[in-house]
């Protein structure tokens, strides 16, 4: 055992417990991909791409459950770097919705990013993240020793991508929270006449992202403390302070899928209007 060795896990992995979370997730995904494919919303794939990733990162850590107590190595990476990152893509999805919701709601006045710049500063921001925490938690996860050379490096990615998610996940709360006030203040014609299933995904925007950064904060501190600290000290803290969340925020997206959008009369209306008239009205309203 190398000088900083640390133990993979200081308690066993319950193999009923990883698979029936493999699972769950494995079944929310394909309930995604279904939903996709019925409303034609392939863009919101990241999605259900991030259920199939934590689907894979637990049946990792069920082949784990069954080699105790010689936990192989690329297992326990894998699960490591799958879990801790594939949030990441849920974020990004979030961030393609807000994008429709603007178009279909004629909002891109209220809006308080320029549309053209909301998505690349976005997607480009959590795509850094998605690299710092897989590739960081990859790398510190597979080393003995993770105080020596990549690996110490890692050790000091992971804490950022995860810093660096928790602050896009507030940014975006904060412009949405702008766009919410001000499209309700003054509405554009479009968004008066296309429904109202756009005003849900704003309340689902806030608590989905809420979770997000709760899920990151604890991730956090679990890696500051290290895998012998209180928070790593049995899996059921694992469960709860990871993955139920981020299962609670795909079931909420299932059941409120954005492909409610796409069907809505906006999808209609944004043929036979031009973007320009709702700006124009939302400014003398103003």
């Amino acid at each position: 055992m190398a000088e900083h060795e640390i133990p993979k896990y200081i308690y066993e992995p319950n193999s009923f417990v990883c698979g029936g979370v493999a699972a769950l997730f494995g079944s929310v995904a394909g309930f995604h991909l279904w939903q996709n494919k019925k409303s034609n919303t392939w863009w919101f794939l990241p999605f259900a791409l991030c259920g199939i990733a934590e689907s894979l990162g637990w049946v990792s850590r069920f082949f784990n459950a069954r080699q105790a107590p010689d936990y192989e190595t690329f297992p326990y990476a894998a699960q490591f770097s799958i879990i801790l990152a594939s949030p990441v893509l849920l974020s990004m999805s979030m961030y393609l919705t807000m994008a429709r919701i603007v178009t279909l709601t004629g909002g891109e006045a209220p809006f308080p990013i320029k549309m053209k710049w909301f998505t690349k500063a976005f997607l480009g921001g959590d795509s850094s993240s998605l690299g710092m925490m897989g590739i960081g938690g990859a790398f510190f996860a597979g080393s003995s020793d993770p105080t020596k050379g990549i690996a110490g490096f890692a050790a000091k990615m992971v804490p950022a991508g995860l810093g660096h998610h928790i602050i896009f996940s507030v940014v975006f709360i904060i412009v949405v929270m702008i766009f919410h006030i001000r499209i309700m203040r003054n509405p554009t014609v479009r968004s008066m006449i296309v429904g109202r299933e756009w005003i849900q995904f704003l309340w689902l925007f806030y608590i989905s992202n809420i979770l997000l950064i709760a899920r990151n904060v604890l991730r956090l501190a679990m890696f500051i403390q290290g895998p012998i600290g209180p928070l790593s000290s049995k899996e059921i803290y694992f469960v709860l302070m990871d993955s139920l969340p981020i299962f609670l925020i795909m079931v909420m997206f299932g059941l409120r899928h954005p492909g409610l959008l796409a069907n809505s009369r906006g999808s209609v209306l944004l043929d036979e209007e031009r973007p320009e008239e709702s700006t124009e009205i939302y400014e003398m309203r103003k």
